[in-house]
């Protein structure tokens, strides 16, 4: 599987777009290999950047417990509703920077 040969020490940052239900892009971005990529991105105090739902992987990952974000707030707000369930700060702004976290 790809996600064996990322290596966070090879990178400087880690961005992530977002996806369409659809198209299985919560299949692969909840996939547990994902989140601790996530997780030692963040462990290593690197910039994590993410477009639209790109925010909800880092949200399951626990690293945002807490934290203000934002994401993707059309379809009456459900994307913000799961990031709240994550136990996130989602903030209804187009862009929020907090710590070494953007989110858009």
């Amino acid at each position: 599987m790809i996600l064996q040969l990322i290596k966070s020490d090879d990178f400087d940052a880690l961005a992530l777009p977002g996806g369409f239900a659809q198209f299985n892009f919560y299949w692969d971005a909840y996939d547990g290999k994902f989140l601790d990529i996530i997780k030692q991105f963040h462990k290593q105090s690197k910039w994590i950047a993410s477009i639209c739902t790109g925010a909800m992987p880092i949200g399951m990952s626990g690293i945002l417990n807490g934290e203000k974000t934002t994401t993707y707030n059309k379809n009456h707000g459900v994307h913000q509703e799961t990031l709240h369930s994550f136990g996130v700060n989602v903030q209804n702004l187009p862009i929020v920077i907090d710590g070494k976290r953007i989110t858009s």
